[in-house]
């Protein structure tokens, strides 16, 4: 209670501070044709990078990447061992 307080007794600036700003963003509007460019824009990358003849790479890389996280993590457990331990 005596920290409630305190944070309600040193943050309250801050509260009248936020309550004078207005967050209204009505001003803020997305035109509607910005999607038509944004799916051109990925329709075109999609084209020059074809995913289906990119994905076994792609799965291959990060199973070399995940591969290689685990046996750094078995080794370094087994290092805290100290039977394993004078392996380096």
């Amino acid at each position: 209670m005596i920290v409630e307080g305190l944070l309600n007794f040193f943050l309250a600036p801050l509260y009248l501070l936020l309550d004078a700003i207005d967050f209204s963003l009505a001003w803020f509007t997305i035109p509607p044709y910005i999607f038509n460019g944004l799916n051109n824009l990925f329709g075109l990358i999609g084209y020059i990078f074809p995913v289906n003849q990119l994905l076994p790479i792609l799965t291959l890389s990060i199973s070399l990447t995940f591969a290689t996280l685990a046996v750094t993590f078995v080794r370094s457990l087994l290092s805290l061992i100290p039977i394993f331990g004078s392996h380096s």
